[in-house]
């Protein structure tokens, strides 16, 4: 459990470079395919840019929810894993929380806990990035990255 020290702390740096979600998932549970799915947009760069940094979703320790967004294998740790809700500052904050979330949800991507952490439609917790909103295209990159990774097609809307 992070102490109020650590949030605040996390919360500060990750004012200036922004964070996106929650995980805790060993690798043995794995179902994706290592790579990430082929889209029209650099989503290494829109994760790097938006959720990636010390604090937040980055590659170097300790990640927000233990959510690392930068190494490697991003989308397998992704695609069905269940959102741990880790990191949030107070039960009654978890209490909040709808069960079952997953972070990349393969049958309903508009249900993905990615998705609506960047929306401000999650059920608990807070919008990320926490100090700005995504750019549209940077938006519109997650999402098709999102629903690709599912194996579904951007434009059919969901699930």
């Amino acid at each position: 459990m992070f102490t109020t020290r650590t949030l605040i702390a996390q919360a500060l740096v990750g004012s200036t470079l922004g964070c996106a979600a929650d995980l805790e998932r060993p690798p043995e549970d794995y179902e994706a395919a290592e790579s990430s799915p082929q889209t029209l947009c650099n989503i290494d760069q829109v994760l790097t840019k938006n959720c990636g940094g010390i604090g937040c979703h980055g590659s170097i320790a300790p990640q927000a929810a233990g959510l690392d967004l930068q190494s490697p294998g991003v989308a397998s740790r992704l695609l069905d894993a269940p959102a741990s809700h880790s990191d949030l500052s107070s039960d009654a904050e978890a209490l909040k929380c709808a069960p079952g979330e997953l972070l990349v949800d393969r049958t309903n991507p508009d249900n993905s806990l990615i998705l609506r952490k960047v929306l401000g439609t999650q059920s608990c917790g807070m919008k990320m990035p926490l100090t700005f909103g995504l750019p549209s295209s940077d938006l519109d990159c997650l999402r098709e990255w999102v629903f690709t990774l599912a194996g579904k097609d951007p434009g059919s809307g969901g699930g």
